[in-house]
């Protein structure tokens, strides 16, 4: 009886040791920000996305983010995340509504903050960002969209609670490399 209570201290003096975990991989991530850099302000045949419409300053650019195996022209609404049905999470800070309102040059970078972070949870899954530009009375027309990504492709090697941006250059409606749609996306990888 004697030895029990020195096994017991024993114990307690291990236990904090036990406790402590090493990072490892990560094994999802939440995506934090979107922002684009740059988009197409006509359309393939140089109008503006409005058409020839001349009350039109530009167009209403919002993003979605789908999976790569969906096309957004035959299953529009099976995107992961959108500003204009994720309201409570994705907000537009510089703008009063889910899109950009009459985009110019002048007005880039458009920025979208994700709060609480939207949860991707397998790293692997390929994934793409395509814009839009929201028009109530005509349709929403696809403007662009980025090369798909993988988180997994830019994950650290441990968990390290710091951010990481992803940068994508785009293509347009007919798949063609375009040099003004440029995106980048925020993650933070979890354990």
């Amino acid at each position: 009886m004697r030895f029990a209570p020195l096994a017991v201290l024993g114990l307690l003096l291990i236990a904090p040791g036990c406790d402590t975990v090493e990072d490892g991989p990560p094994r999802s991530a939440e995506i934090l920000r979107i922002v684009v850099d740059d988009a197409p302000l006509s359309d393939v045949a140089g109008q503006g996305w409005d058409g020839d419409n001349p009350l039109s300053d530009g167009p209403e650019i919002y993003f979605r983010l789908f999976d790569d195996f969906v096309d957004y022209v035959s299953r529009p609404g099976d995107d992961r995340l959108n500003p204009r049905d994720d309201g409570d999470i994705v907000s537009a800070p510089s703008s009063s509504s889910a899109w950009y309102e009459n985009v110019e040059v002048a007005d880039f970078p458009l920025i979208w903050e994700v709060d609480p972070g939207y949860i991707v949870r397998d790293l692997d899954d390929p994934l793409y960002v395509a814009l839009f530009d929201y028009d109530p009375t005509t349709g929403d027309d696809p403007m662009a969209e980025s090369e798909v990504f993988t988180l997994r492709d830019i994950a650290p090697a441990i968990v390290d609670d710091q951010a990481d941006v992803v940068r994508l250059d785009g293509f347009d409606l007919d798949g063609d490399a375009i040099a003004d749609f440029d995106v980048r996306v925020t993650v933070r990888f979890l354990d």
